[in-house]
């Protein structure tokens, strides 16, 4: 996203329905009517000089698997596991739970049925990957990091066969899923492995799905973890062996 900020012509929300870090007046505009806060978002950046506009959002956002988190308890840092109990707490005391299941389907089936949506799809290839660092920064509490910075970033980890399992099942879903939902937008896939080997020729990619011309950009933000997997995982060598004979095992170089 911060690639597409620097663009210049691009209009960048950031994570609009990242509901646990909104501020209390935008989190109440957005669980009382989504659309409506969405539809004002984008009108009130359509009245600039942007040549488009747009937002990040994750599988989970704005569905009930965002309160159940993707890593175990145990593995996040308590500052975070007190501030999600709290926003729980806080969701369930002042919100009607199934009116809020309607509200989160309405946006959903908004935004697929809204065909002039172009949707960039952000994918990686190697899931475990993505578990690596998704359980780093809920240990750390750390979601970026901006150059230059220095020092060990090595957060050692230690997974469990099931949570793998259960981690890479749910992304493939969530990938099919939202490649159905959105089987009728006009659709660009990327890669992240592709974007770290060469950002200005995913960028490109990017720039010819939008119809814009192409654009030097530049980022501050730098990988999150720059160690193997194997130097990270404490049984990586065990949960290489125990995926050996899946349709994952690519996953373990």
């Amino acid at each position: 996203m911060s690639l597409l900020n620097s663009y210049g012509d691009i209009k960048m929300h950031g994570e609009l329905f990242n509901i646990d870090n909104l501020p209390q007046e935008t989190l109440d505009d957005v669980l009382n009517d989504p659309i409506i806060f969405l539809k004002k978002k984008l009108d009130e950046s359509a009245q600039s000089k942007h040549q488009a506009i747009g937002f990040k959002m994750f599988y989970d956002h704005l569905s009930f698997d965002y309160f159940d988190k993707m890593v175990s308890s145990a593995s996040i840092s308590k500052r975070l596991v007190d501030k999600y109990d709290d926003f729980d707490s806080f969701i369930r005391n002042n919100y009607s739970i199934s009116q809020l299941n309607t509200k989160f389907k309405s946006l959903w089936n908004y935004l697929s049925s809204d065909t002039d949506l172009k949707i960039i799809h952000l994918k990686r290839r190697n899931k475990l990957d993505t578990l690596i660092s998704l359980k780093t920064a809920y240990t750390t509490s750390e979601w970026t990091h901006w150059m230059p910075k220095t020092g060990n970033n090595l957060t050692p980890l230690h997974f469990d066969y099931d949570e793998c399992y259960n981690y890479f099942s749910a992304i493939e879903r969530y990938e099919l899923t939202n490649d159905f939902t959105f089987r009728n937008h006009s659709k660009l896939d990327i890669c992240y492995e592709d974007l770290i080997l060469d950002k200005q020729e995913c960028t490109n990619k990017v720039c010819d799905f939008l119809e814009l011309p192409h654009k030097t950009v530049k980022t501050l933000l730098k990988k999150q973890i720059t160690y193997q997997p194997s130097e990270i995982v404490d049984n990586y060598d065990d949960l290489k062996e125990a995926f050996r004979n899946t349709s994952w095992s690519t996953f373990f170089v």
